[in-house]
């Protein structure tokens, strides 16, 4: 798959833009047209008539005319992958039964390889990626599962807890890496990233729920013949179908066909304006209550998720949509859902700050406000140009910019958490 990009009205960062871009370069198009056939086409003819003099573009219109675009769900390529990745995925899951070691050890320190690997794998093996390029994210995902490895227990700190949670991200964006094959340097492959995970996350949603549902179904039929499943789902099944479902579904997203591509959009549509109304009333209700993130640690987490959550709804939001282009109304629930976001990120904010000036540093407050740091950075950009874009037409490329320019930020942020701190710990065991 070499990424596709999406049409905007506007014409910017856009896969029609691209199209004709590259009129002259028959491999550079025809990547495009593998890496989803149906879009390509779409953009096309809101171009071909622009360019209806090209020689090749006027093959490609003939081509496009007579050619079938009913495709599988999944090619028999893209089978034989997700067999061998849920293979792998189950035996990694399986490693503590194997080798019997302690569950709760494990899998606090090796849950990101269970998955993420396999999906990075995937994109290398979908985009042809050479093997000096893919060495590099291989060599990464190998140092950082030795590392996280070879961290000592310590219950009188949080590095190891900080390293586990911080390095499934830190995974994620060599993922992107792998997913956007030789253009990871552009910005429109990075929106495309994105809208990848917008679809992931919906994708792997409805196949849970479906295989969820399915599972319950066949529990209860068993047992009305007095045949229990659950043991065998516990013991063996179930390492191989937890970790099948997110590996489906980006399959399945990337696949031809793209089914959720235009489901994730109307998503985000419908939770927006329910997450302002939500996040509205958490806020007033706060106050009313009387409980606060200054005292209350638990509340300060709870407060830092909903930031993360905000965060990647206005990101799926808008890249999600752009395709179709934005109405004046969903760009106003997005500035007023950012600007809930940036009082929430001041309160969570002035909390962390008010809790090291109160008990002092640790590597989790200092994780907690690298991290608030950041999203209100980030939260102030995006807003900003969002205000801009309500008071004059266009102005979609510098927001798309301003929510995918911030990815390398994020990055390097949660590199210094999960390789750094750790180095720092044992550098300094008071820190």
């Amino acid at each position: 798959m070499k990424t596709s990009q999406s049409y905007t009205e506007s014409g910017h960062n856009s896969l029609a833009q691209i199209i004709v871009n590259k009129l002259d370069q028959p491999e550079a198009l025809e990547n495009l047209f593998q890496s989803n056939s149906s879009a390509f086409r779409e953009a096309f003819y809101l171009v071909f008539p622009g360019v209806s003099d090209n020689i090749v573009a006027k093959v490609w219109n003939e081509r496009l005319r007579h050619q079938s675009f009913t495709k599988p769900w999944m090619t028999k390529s893209e089978l034989l992958a997700l067999t061998i990745m849920v293979t792998l995925a189950g035996v990694l899951a399986r490693i503590p039964v194997f080798l019997n070691l302690n569950e709760d050890w494990f899998y606090q320190r090796n849950i990101s390889f269970i998955i993420i690997p396999m999906i990075i794998g995937f994109f290398i093996w979908k985009n042809k990626t050479s093997v000096t390029r893919a060495i590099f994210p291989s060599a990464i995902i190998m140092a950082s599962s030795v590392l996280i490895n070879l961290l000592p227990e310590n219950t009188n700190s949080d590095i190891l807890l900080l390293t586990s949670l911080h390095l499934p991200l830190f995974l994620w964006f060599w993922a992107g890496f792998a997913f956007s094959g030789n253009s990871w340097r552009e910005t429109a492959t990075r929106m495309q990233f994105i809208r990848f995970n917008g679809d992931w996350v919906v994708m792997t949603t409805i196949l849970g729920i479906t295989v969820g549902l399915i599972t319950t179904i066949s529990v209860g039929l068993f047992d009305l013949i007095e045949i229990s499943l659950e043991g065998f789902l516990q013991d063996y099944a179930g390492y191989w179908i937890v970790p099948a479902v997110p590996l489906l579904a980006a399959v399945l997203v990337v696949s031809p066909q793209n089914m959720v591509s235009r489901i994730a959009p109307i998503v985000a549509r419908i939770i927006t304006p329910l997450v302002i109304v939500i996040l509205s009333a958490y806020l007033a209700a706060m106050m009313l209550s009387g409980r606060s993130p200054f005292t209350d640690r638990e509340f300060l987490i709870i407060f830092n998720i909903v930031l993360i959550g905000v965060m990647a709804l206005i990101s799926f939001s808008f890249i999600g949509s752009v395709s179709h282009g934005l109405s004046a109304s969903h760009k106003t629930q997005l500035v007023a859902l950012s600007l809930l976001a940036l009082v929430v990120n001041a309160v969570a904010l002035s909390a962390i700050s008010f809790r090291i000036a109160e008990w002092g540093m640790t590597p989790n407050r200092l994780a907690v406000l690298g991290s608030n740091i950041l999203i209100m950075a980030h939260l102030i950009i995006v807003t900003t140009f969002l205000l801009k874009s309500l008071k004059s037409s266009g102005g979609d490329e510098k927001i798309s910019n301003s929510i995918v320019t911030f990815l390398p930020v994020y990055m390097i942020w949660t590199a210094v958490v999960t390789f750094l701190f750790p180095l720092f710990s044992a550098l300094a065991p008071h820190f």
